[in-house]
């Protein structure tokens, strides 16, 4: 039912969340400008036995190792999560504050470069004024999903579907719409009132589809 779907709508498959850092930094100073899109699902329609080829991509091995590997993910991230928060105490009030968001996601875009493109991150060893850290929109996203709903608000993440669903926000800068679920909605619903990095982006919770008519 999902391949026929996916190949009787307008789908595509996506570029990596890596992918799309890399062509981050290649534009630095500025915003990437590339299609978000890597392979148009529905082109499978001109081909001969397409949707087998569809059914046979979604359970291939490849898919379900990308997938394990996603969870073991979502599990170490919600161990470092425990101990990386003390690493950035709270105002000199004792609370977090929204004006903080910003240097939050410096912090966590600094690192993740530092891990994957440390190269990048050294032509700017004396000319840190040169690093445009405000281009990494699927890094700051993440931080501000992070910050907003962990610091912010004060929760604890209580179960592993709630990293799982930060593989998501990685994208969401890049889109023009995006239907999520109805918590993770409303915490980028905040973020947007509070910052621009989500100007150009509509964010709607799964009660969009009710107002289409079948």
């Amino acid at each position: 039912q999902l391949s026929n779907l996916l190949i009787l709508i307008p789908s595509a498959m996506i570029k990596t969340r890596d992918g799309i850092i890399e062509e981050e930094t290649k534009s630095h100073p500025n915003r990437r400008t590339k299609s978000l899109l890597a392979i148009p699902i529905n082109q499978l329609i001109l081909e001969e036995d397409g949707q087998n080829k569809l059914m046979n991509y979604f359970s291939s091995y490849k898919l379900g190792k990308a997938r394990k590997e996603q969870l073991q993910s979502a599990k170490k991230m919600l161990g470092v999560h425990k101990k990386l928060k003390p690493n950035f105490p709270p105002s000199k009030s004792g609370k977090y504050t929204k004006n903080q968001s910003s240097e939050f996601a410096d912090y966590i875009t600094m690192q993740w470069l530092g891990m994957t493109h440390r190269q990048f991150l050294k032509q700017f060893n004396n000319n840190i004024k040169g690093l445009n850290l405000e281009i990494f929109l699927p890094l700051r996203t993440y931080a501000y999903v992070i910050f907003y709903k962990y610091y912010l608000q004060n929760r604890e993440p209580s179960k592993l579907s709630d990293f799982g669903d930060l593989f998501h926000v990685f994208y969401i800068p890049y889109c023009k719409l995006a239907i999520i679920e109805r918590d993770l909605c409303n915490v980028l619903n905040q973020i947007k009132r509070n910052s621009n990095i989500l100007n150009n982006v509509k964010i709607e919770n799964i009660d969009f589809f009710k107002t289409f008519k079948y």
